[in-house]
């Protein structure tokens, strides 16, 4: 068995330690060389390893089946898969809102046209369908005409568009039915298209401007009309200043 480094002698040690640095200088040659093949190939592996991560262009034509490189290539084809999505749906988001744009566009002329009524051009609003656009008309040029035999003071001419008992209105009272019975000067501003109630009542609404300032606002007559026979009577014409 071997002594223990404490029972060997302080003489001994110092020849030990002599023969192990002998040794090692007849060894230096073959000791540096190992370290230094050693660094160089470390210095090959770390340019090798920046190079794949800096410049993915390098790595690509040195060594395109790394399995870094395959994941810098599939993380690309990814992303410009995902661009091309992402460029679709806003594409498509476009066209969608600019088909919106010209509904809303057809929408609003649709509502709103000029229409000659009685000889005269009054925008015309659509708040219901029209399902009968000859009745529709008809019914529009009636309340029309009866507003101009107000306004030119043919009351009674007037009351024949009304039933009985508005006829009574008509000829002693109406200043309630239109704003100012002495004006000369009469506009129709817009009016809406017929619309028929459950009970069978046809509305409309008919804006006019007898002021003869363009800008004082309108008012409104809102028509009740209810068809008796063949025949079509005003039962009532609410104003709304």
């Amino acid at each position: 068995m071997g002594r223990h480094i404490s029972e060997i002698s302080t003489k001994e040690q110092t020849k030990i330690i002599e023969r192990g640095i002998k040794k090692m200088k007849n060894n230096n040659r073959k000791i540096r060389f190992i370290p230094a093949f050693a660094l160089s190939l470390l210095v090959i592996v770390t340019l090798f390893a920046t190079s794949v991560l800096a410049f993915p262009g390098f790595a690509e034509k040195v060594a395109p089946n790394v399995p870094l490189m395959r994941e810098i290539d599939d993380r690309e084809a990814k992303l410009d898969e995902l661009n091309d999505e992402v460029d679709k749906l806003k594409d498509n988001e476009a066209v969608k809102q600019s088909e919106i744009e010209l509904l809303n566009e057809e929408i609003e002329k649709l509502k709103i046209m000029i229409k000659e009524i009685s000889d005269e051009q009054i925008k015309e609003v659509i708040t219901s369908p029209n399902e009968d656009e000859a009745q529709n008309r008809m019914l529009q040029t009636f309340v029309v005409n009866f507003v101009k035999e107000m306004y030119k003071g043919n009351y009674a001419n007037a009351a024949e568009y009304c039933t009985d008992e508005f006829a009574k209105t008509v000829i002693n009272r109406p200043d309630d039915i239109i704003m100012r019975p002495d004006s000369s000067t009469l506009v129709f501003t817009q009016i809406t298209n017929i619309a028929k109630t459950e009970d069978g009542m046809f509305l409309v609404f008919l804006r006019l401007n007898d002021s003869g300032d363009e800008m004082e606002a309108d008012y409104q007559l809102n028509f009740e009309i209810i068809m008796t026979g063949d025949e079509y009577y005003i039962s009532f014409v609410g104003m709304d200043a």
